[in-house]
């Protein structure tokens, strides 16, 4: 049986040197980390106090406009007034103030008919939008997100949600369990659809997101700023990598070919 070599003193000195030496090295540079992650926590729970408080004061507001607009009979409108014009009020002709409101609801109705405006833009980009020049991602390429959720690919039928229906935060029509999610947002309403989706992929998001974060806890794929989403047929096949890249496997049409005795295999 070999035995060991007993290491000296002096060694035993030397390596004990150098492990403090290690030591203190990596403890100071843990300082600053440990500093900024100290930051990032207590600004954090200073957000979501802030959010807090913000929504309560919202709420109180709102309930204000809507007794203002039964008491004057603006028919809804209330909100399509300033602050300054509720006011006024008592002060100014109703019947200009309905004929102010009712053009800016027709005014957001062409907003809304409008194509939304990718998450991120570039100069050209801007340019064209000014101009009135859309850009439309060719189906099967270039629609990539950044993943932040999720542990694995995944695989699913496309449930595309128009921007207004994602923020109604209403039921998503057509729904199944498997079905991915695809929408400009995912509307927090839209919690009991994470034990049952296949996956999300939205325009709008990130890695501090409230949804992001509930996506996690549920280890269910999320995929945001993506672009290229109305290149995604409702009811295709897609496949969600891991990369954040969205694949269109098969279109819906192609899926309707395939006999049902296959399909189910």
């Amino acid at each position: 049986m070999r035995r060991r070599p007993i290491p000296s003193e002096a060694h035993k000195s030397e390596t004990t040197i150098d492990e403090i030496a290690e030591d203190a090295v990596l403890i100071q540079a843990g300082k600053p980390v440990t500093e900024a992650a100290r930051v990032a926590c207590r600004f954090e729970t200073l957000k979501e106090d802030a959010k807090h408080h913000s929504l309560r004061q919202l709420a109180v507001i709102r309930r204000a406009v809507l007794a203002l607009d039964r008491r004057f009979g603006l028919e809804n409108l209330a909100f399509y007034l300033t602050v300054e014009e509720l006011l006024a009020l008592q002060a100014r002709p109703v019947e200009a103030l309905r004929d102010l409101a009712t053009e800016r609801y027709h005014q957001s109705l062409q907003f809304a008919q409008a194509a939304p405006l990718p998450p991120t833009l570039t100069i050209r980009e801007l340019e064209k939008a000014s101009a009135g020049i859309e850009e439309h991602t060719e189906a099967g390429g270039g629609i990539r997100g950044t993943r932040v959720s999720g542990a694995g690919m995944v695989s699913g039928r496309a449930r595309v949600v128009s921007a207004a229906e994602a923020e109604s935060g209403g039921p998503i029509p057509g729904f199944a369990d498997g079905d991915v999610v695809v929408s400009s947002m995912v509307h927090p309403a839209w919690l009991p659809y994470f034990g049952r989706a296949g996956g999300f992929v939205c325009a709008v998001g990130g890695w501090l997101s409230h949804t992001a974060i509930l996506a996690r806890e549920h280890n269910l794929m999320m995929i945001v700023g993506a672009r290229g989403l109305d290149a995604i047929p409702d009811g295709s096949e897609l496949r969600l990598h891991l990369d954040g890249t969205v694949e269109i496997v098969r279109d819906a049409a192609e899926l309707e070919e395939i006999p049902q005795s296959l399909a189910a295999e």
